[in-house]
């Protein structure tokens, strides 16, 4: 079967995007990384990393369009990234197996946190936007 000229030109265009985006996001990746090596592993570099993306898109210095295709991507496919997740678990069951009351306790602890941190910023979003 013969591939239009038509899709070959989408497909180069959404390869070249690709290709941008993720040069992008693992450029920034591996910025943050070398600020954690220099920090001596305070913040973990991806989560620099991300606090970047997070400067540059909000200051324009990272166009939107440039990291969209790769973004989307990444999210769609994100149950793959929990595979790892979950055979390290299960590798360390027995360990889990023995302090998981102490697991659950921390677990509930840290969701209030999260869930009280989130309504009360969302807030005070509300308040400042009035």
């Amino acid at each position: 079967m013969r591939v239009s000229y038509y899709s070959y030109i989408c497909t180069q265009y959404i390869n070249s995007v690709m290709i941008r985006g993720l040069f992008v996001v693992f450029g920034l990746l591996g910025i943050g990384s070398l600020i954690s090596i220099a920090i001596n592993g305070l913040v973990p570099g991806s989560v620099i990393g991300i606090l970047l993306m997070f400067i540059g898109l909000q200051t324009k210095v990272i166009n939107p369009e440039w990291v969209a295709a790769t973004a989307n991507a990444l999210t769609g496919n994100m149950a793959l990234f929990f595979v790892p997740a979950g055979v390290g678990i299960m590798v360390a069951f027995d360990v889990l197996a023995k302090s998981w009351h102490e697991i659950l306790f921390i677990s509930l602890v840290s969701t209030i946190c999260v869930i009280a941190a989130v309504g009360l910023t969302q807030q005070w979003m509300e308040r400042r936007r009035r």
